[in-house]
This record gives C-alpha cells, structure tokens and sequence, in this order.
C-alpha cells in the first residue's frame, strides 16, 4: 500500500506529539493535529461546504473550530466537546497569557495537563475521522 505524502507527514507528527521532549514544542504539534481533525470532521459532516467555507475554515482558530464542531457534534461525542473546552482554555492560558504569567510551576502544571488532554482528544478525533470517512465512502460506491 501507498501512503500520501500528507498521511506520511502527518503520522510524523503524530509521533513527534506523543513522544517529544519538549513539552511546548509537543502541545503546539498536538494543538495543529486537533484543529486538523475538527476541521475534517467539520468539512465531511457538512451538507454542502463550498470553496469559500473550505477556505474560511481552513485559517481559523482552534476555538471557532470547537465551536463549529459543537453545532454538528452528535449526543455520544457530549465528553469530548467538553474536553476541547477546558483544552482551548488551557491553550489560550499558555499561547496567550503565559508571558503576563510568570508562574513557572502554573506553566508546567497547564503544559503537561494540556498535552495530556490534547493526546486523548487527538486519539479520538483521529479514530472519529477516520470512521466518518469511512462512513462517506461507502455512500459513494
């Protein structure tokens, strides 16, 4: 089997989310890989999304991404919108805040909370996105 370059890349990055050893460089990887995969399931779960959305959604933030896939999640995805929410709250706490916040210990504690939430949710999203492509790909044939 032939993979793409972008699922090869991809699945570096994955690796390099879970296993690196710097835990910024690790939670800013993992943050990119989530909003990769709401964007998708946002784009396949929408009716009919046209150049301009394919366009918007591909350069907006990782709260407008939640936000959106809040509104096309289902009820069994209830706990994995709640875990985005309190990990987009802790992502603005260290893109935005950390340099107003001196707290080196709050900073670590936020990073490894973060990349702790930020691998769980990126396991399942991941497994949400493939399953749903699967999903449209059968319809197709």
């Amino acid at each position: 089997m032939e993979y793409s370059s972008k699922t090869i890349s991809l699945a570096l990055l994955q690796q390099i989310s879970y296993t690196g050893k710097n835990d910024f460089e690790r939670f800013l990887i993992q943050q990119n890989i989530i909003q990769y995969f709401l964007m998708a399931l946002v784009m396949v779960r929408t009716s009919f999304p046209d150049k301009n959305f394919r366009s918007w959604i591909e350069n907006t933030t990782l709260g407008n991404l939640i936000y959106l896939y809040k509104v096309c999640a289902r009820n069994e995805e209830k706990t994995i919108v709640q875990l985005l929410t309190e990990y987009n709250k802790r992502r603005i706490y260290l893109v935005h805040k950390m340099v107003k916040d001196a707290n080196y210990k709050r900073l670590q504690s936020n990073i490894k909370e973060a990349n702790d939430m930020g691998s769980t949710i990126q396991k399942y999203l991941n497994q949400l996105v493939i399953d749903e492509y699967e999903v449209k790909l059968g319809e197709k044939k």
